[in-house]
């Protein structure tokens, strides 16, 4: 896999983790504005989302739309820090 760009963020899920959860989440946060990729791994349980060029993601949006999914964040890691819990920006 490719090293994710410094500008994208990285987000590690609770819990089980098969790839239909990859391509709900991949959906769901594909949506957001500001998005350019969003690549996910069911074996690391992870996502990283690519933001477009000059976009700052915010940490807490990303959070929610994981959350609207019925997955829950263990960790984000991202340009502004990394949270173990909701971010409040």
């Amino acid at each position: 896999a490719a090293e994710p760009s410094s500008d994208a963020t990285v987000v590690t899920i609770q819990g089980e983790m098969c790839g239909g959860c990859v391509k709900k989440l991949q959906g769901a946060l594909a949506k957001l504005a500001g998005i350019a990729r969003v690549d996910g791994n069911a074996a690391e349980k992870t996502i990283t989302i690519v933001p477009a060029p000059q976009t700052t993601l915010s940490p807490k949006l990303i959070w929610e739309t994981v959350e609207s999914t019925g997955k829950k964040p263990a960790k984000l890691v991202g340009p502004k820090g990394e949270f173990v819990v909701k971010p409040n920006s």
